[in-house]
């Protein structure tokens, strides 16, 4: 099992961001979806908003993340720092992770 930092590896991150938005987005067909990971992506990746996405993995497979922001949004750049997220998917919770 390691701790990776999910910015850094496009697969998790692009799982990441799938995962966020079926947890907490609005529902998208598949052809939205695609769309939104590319955007997502790219803003993460250039904005300076997203301090750290550290996910779990093991064999190769994300088991959860966290990720921590440097405000929460726009209105609340006060709010700082905010801790995002915390996720472990369904068929690996109640496991200590």
């Amino acid at each position: 099992m390691k701790i990776v930092n999910i910015k850094k590896d496009s697969k998790y991150l692009k799982e990441y961001i799938r995962l966020c938005s079926l947890e907490w987005g609005k529902t998208k067909n598949e052809e939205e979806m695609k769309l939104y990971i590319i955007e997502k992506e790219k803003r993460i990746l250039n904005e300076d908003k997203v301090i750290s996405i550290l996910g779990l993995i093991k064999d190769n497979i994300l088991l959860g993340f966290i990720s921590l922001f440097r405000y929460e949004d726009e209105e609340n750049k006060e709010l700082t720092p905010w801790y995002a997220t915390m996720y472990v998917k369904k068929e690996y919770r109640g496991n200590g992770y």
